[in-house]
């Protein structure tokens, strides 16, 4: 696969936290949507918008494609628990947890203005179940274009997203799928913002089935999900929790760690 270029990031400073040396946005909720329907209005040049999880940064770690197509990103936000107690081995925290699964249809629920949206992911039924119920979440919201997953090539999703000029494209293809889509069209695509949203779909259009109000109050709906889906989540959760935990407390000592000085003779 080619290689991605790639701008080098700027200087860390306080509104961002370093997990594992990515730039996460330490942002609240009210400052994100202010700088995501602002982004949404410029369609001379596609803004990308990538959701972080445990699960991410175990790609980016094993996966140097997949980190060089993140550090193409315009802003990272921090999504789940496990981010959280990364930031707290920094001796920092997130000003707010930004699930994915949540944030998208906040959002669009706060919309006050017409805002345009292109699905791309899911299967047929998943993706027309998914744009009934975002136009139903908002007058504001008009979905003018989607596809599926399975039945379109990336060509042709250029084509359509490019006819439709949306003002928001959410992808569901899951990860790293979708990171790697936006990266490879990111001149090509004519769209205010680009999302890469997971499961999204899945959970909006009933396919799968969210945690009980009280299992997401109690940051434990990877439990709800493990239970449901053990053969596929069991690596991801099981294993791939502690693992980003103990790389994140590596990589936190390692920074904490007083650099030696050479010394010149």
């Amino acid at each position: 696969m080619k290689q991605f270029q790639y701008k080098p990031a700027g200087s860390p400073n306080r509104d961002f936290v370093q997990i594992l040396g990515v730039k996460v946005w330490n942002t609240g909720y009210g400052s994100l949507r202010e700088w995501l329907i602002k982004s949404s209005r410029n369609h001379d040049r596609l803004t990308l918008l990538a959701i972080a999880n445990a699960h991410t940064m175990n790609l980016i770690q094993s996966q140097p494609v997949y980190r060089e197509g993140m550090r193409m990103m315009d802003r990272i936000i921090n999504d789940g628990v496990g981010m959280n107690i990364a930031a707290r081995m920094r001796k920092t925290y997130f000003v707010e947890n930004l699930n994915g699964s949540d944030l998208i249809p906040r959002l669009l629920k706060d919309q006050q203005e017409p805002l345009c949206i292109f699905l791309y992911g899911a299967d047929e039924i998943s993706s027309a179940r998914t744009a009934f119920a975002l136009e139903g979440i908002s007058e504001h919201i008009r979905v003018v274009g989607r596809l599926n997953g399975f039945d379109t090539d990336e060509t042709e999703v250029v084509e359509a997203v490019n006819a439709a000029r949306p003002d928001l494209l959410l992808v569901a293809l899951g990860q790293p799928a979708q990171e790697d889509f936006l990266c490879r069209n990111r001149d090509k695509l004519k769209a205010g913002v680009a999302v890469g949203v997971g499961a999204l779909f899945d959970f909006l259009s009933g396919g799968i089935r969210r945690a009980p109000q009280t299992v997401q109050s109690l940051k434990l709906e990877w439990c709800y999900r493990l239970f449901r889906e053990p053969r596929r989540m069991f690596w991801r959760y099981v294993i791939g929790n502690p693992r980003f935990l103990w790389n994140a407390w590596r990589w936190a000592a390692r920074e904490r760690a007083p650099r030696k000085e050479t010394s010149s003779r």
